[in-house]
């Protein structure tokens, strides 16, 4: 080997190795902070059962405080409590009705994408 192939080989394995370190930094720190954000956003008395995004900057949440259920209105200025909700209904509709992963979400909704493009290869359709 000459000089200019080692050095562009060398150039290569220290680009490969920062972008690897990059990687593994970036990694840990968003771990990181997932850790700190679920810390301080853990709640003892108050827990987020569901949101539902109606508008740019406006989202329903249901609430459960202390031992009452509630259904709160928030904008990007101000939040309202619209109404209280039965306890009872909320943690079966809640037990009923689990929260898929996302993973299968993201499998589901895969496989629903290659579903549809076999059926319109045979149509004719683009």
């Amino acid at each position: 080997m000459n000089d200019s192939s080692t050095m562009s080989f060398l150039t290569l394995l220290w680009t490969l190795i920062c972008l690897i370190l990059i990687l593994f930094l970036a990694y840990f720190s968003v771990k990181l902070l997932a850790k700190k954000q679920r810390i301080s956003g853990a709640g003892k008395l108050i827990k987020v059962l569901d949101q539902v995004s109606i508008g740019q900057d406006k989202v329903l949440v249901v609430v459960k405080v202390a031992d009452k259920t509630m259904l709160i209105a928030m904008s990007s200025n101000t939040v309202t409590k619209v109404c209280e909700l039965d306890n009872d209904y909320c943690e079966k509709f809640i037990l009923q009705n689990p929260v898929m992963p996302f993973s299968e979400v993201l499998k589901s909704a895969f496989n629903k994408t290659k579903n549809d493009d076999k059926n319109n290869k045979g149509d004719g359709k683009v």
